[in-house]
């Protein structure tokens, strides 16, 4: 269980990183939490590399949690809402993806999901399947031009991003 930070690739053997949202373990008064496409990208992070996040918030004295903390927690939830299906009941994928934050492979091996952010330039993924997958966006459901070579797929990902989300991030779909 690495504790406050995310291992650099896959510990091989079922792990947790233990993470508070803000500075602390415990409340502190006017905590200065993690912002919503932080702690997105430690959960894409972690889940990329085949580990779970624990993910702790300090309550008040009271019990109940700051503003901040229940906000975070919505735009996170709004986030998978729409795109949980990467990151629930799936698995780390070795892709060596170029320009996306991290790949998950479903559990039935019949999709692999990428996350990141759109961009000028295309993602790449190494591959060594005889076709080249759809590429969709979750979410939205747009099509993707995918292109291949002989050792990987080029993904043409710019402006494929949804027009507002919280995080900034979004996933792609690739069906196998």
């Amino acid at each position: 269980t690495p504790e406050g930070h995310v291992p650099d690739a896959d510990l091989g053997v079922p792990w947790e990183t233990c993470m508070p949202m803000g500075t602390s373990w415990s409340w502190v008064p006017n905590e200065q939490y993690k912002s919503t496409q932080e702690i997105i990208r430690t959960l894409v992070q972690v889940v990329s590399r085949g580990g779970s996040l624990l993910l702790n918030i300090g309550p008040r004295p009271d019990g109940r949690l700051d503003s901040s903390a229940y906000q975070r927690l919505r735009e996170v939830g709004a986030w998978l809402k729409v795109n949980g299906e990467a990151e629930y009941g799936t698995r780390a994928a070795e892709l060596g993806p170029q320009g996306a934050l991290g790949c998950t492979r479903s559990k039935d091996g019949k999709a692999i999901y990428l996350f990141g952010e759109a961009g000028d330039q295309p993602w790449s993924v190494a591959w060594t399947g005889d076709r080249s997958p759809q590429a969709t966006v979750l979410g939205s459901g747009r099509k993707l031009r995918v292109q291949r070579n002989k050792e990987r797929l080029m993904i043409a990902v710019a402006g494929s991003g949804p027009a507002k989300p919280a995080s900034g991030l979004f996933v792609v779909k690739l069906l196998l």
